[in-house]
């Protein structure tokens, strides 16, 4: 600590970098030391953050503080050359999720610098959470010097019960600002329903030159089988139009799927 202080004093740098990259576990004498820094160098008046955190952080989250909690890692569904990330829980969830991205906020007796951390990492990220109902994390991790991806649609299936795959599908395409999303629901469930619906979307995908896109007006739009029930609005969801799709998708699939049938639900914005 004393080293980084005295270089902030030599140069008088306003911002300090502690990178973490390698450190197998930061244990509790190991975050208090960081936590002095970063008190040390802020009030030496320079901006100190932590990098190296380890996307693992959203799963260590879950755990730490959800009732119940998801994590989703998957081929991006606008282009599959990036990966994301989508954390769901139901729990506590955060009363002010600007202050829960700073370092060294903790409401569990932490460092405090995972959530911030990730950010950081991310290509991009979005975060959508509602106090006593829970939060949904979406992070997207590119290839160096890759573009972001658009953002506009995302969807996310769910099987009945404890079968391991989902009868329902959804497949997107998209051309210039028209979107076309394919939705269907295999008759019954299990992998019967889902060779059904994986053949329809080889079909839609096969004569999708075929298909009239639509263009949201705005807000967003939401397209779901009926494994999502009827009884939600988008008012008991404050803020969840502005997320980015994945994070409202999710969102939903928690808050109105059902468990007694395989769900889907896709959802898009308007062209920015």
């Amino acid at each position: 600590m004393e080293k980084l202080l005295q270089t902030l004093v030599d140069t008088g740098s306003e911002h300090a970098v502690i990178d973490i990259t390698g450190v197998p576990a930061v244990d509790t004498q190991v975050a208090q030391h960081l936590l002095k820094t970063m008190v040390a160098a802020r009030l030496m008046g320079a901006e100190c953050v932590i990098s190296g955190i380890r996307p693992q952080e959203a799963a260590s989250n879950l755990v730490r503080h959800a009732v119940e909690g998801v994590m989703l890692i998957r081929p991006h569904p606008e282009p599959a050359s990036a990966v994301e990330v989508v954390a769901m829980d139901r729990g506590p969830g955060m009363h002010d999720v600007s202050r829960a991205l700073r370092d060294g906020y903790s409401t569990g007796g932490t460092l405090g610098i995972g959530l911030g951390g990730i950010a950081r990492m991310a290509s991009g990220y979005d975060v959508h959470s509602v106090p006593g109902r829970g939060t949904v994390l979406g992070v997207c991790f590119t290839a160096r010097g890759a573009a972001l991806p658009p953002s506009r649609v995302s969807g996310v299936t769910r099987p009945i019960g404890e079968e391991a795959v989902c009868g329902d599908a959804f497949a997107v395409v998209e051309d210039g600002a028209s979107t076309t999303v394919m939705v269907c629901d295999g008759l019954g469930h299990g992998e019967a329903a889902a060779l059904a619906s994986r053949e329809a979307v080889r079909v839609f995908l096969e004569y999708a030159d075929r298909h009239s896109g639509f263009e949201p007006v705005s807000g967003l739009e939401r397209i779901h089988s009926d494994g999502l029930s009827d009884r939600w609005d988008v008012v008991s969801h404050p803020g969840l139009v502005a997320r980015a799709p994945s994070v409202a998708a999710v969102t939903l699939l928690r808050d109105a799927g059902t468990r007694r049938d395989d769900a889907c639900v896709v959802t898009v914005r308007p062209a920015a």
